[in-house]
């Protein structure tokens, strides 16, 4: 067996071999967005999440401190955010769910 028959038997697996090596690195970049994403995603749930939580807290020593009884559209408000708020976590629980399921 010379040099170049040589060279000829181990092109192909070679090549095959880089081809993968390509194939897992594209995958690899690939995931790491998708990663990213998700890891963005859940920041702004949680800033979200914060910041109702803050507005709730807020509203609560509000409605404490001062007589909001006849002010109707402070009450409606503060109803919507309590239910967002409720909303939110029960979707939140689905997604978790879903990804233990």
């Amino acid at each position: 067996m010379d040099w170049m028959e040589l060279v000829k038997d181990f092109i192909t697996p070679v090549s095959v071999g880089i081809f993968m090596i390509w194939v897992n690195k594209q995958n690899s970049k690939r995931q790491d967005a998708e990663d990213e994403k998700e890891r963005m995603w859940l920041f702004a749930m949680r800033s979200i999440n914060a910041c109702l939580s803050l507005c709730l807290e807020m509203a609560e020593i509000i409605r404490e401190n001062h007589d909001t009884s006849d002010n109707e559209g402070f009450q409606e408000k503060y109803e919507y955010a309590k239910k967002v708020k409720r909303e939110r976590k029960d979707f939140m629980e689905e997604r978790a769910a879903e990804k233990f399921v």
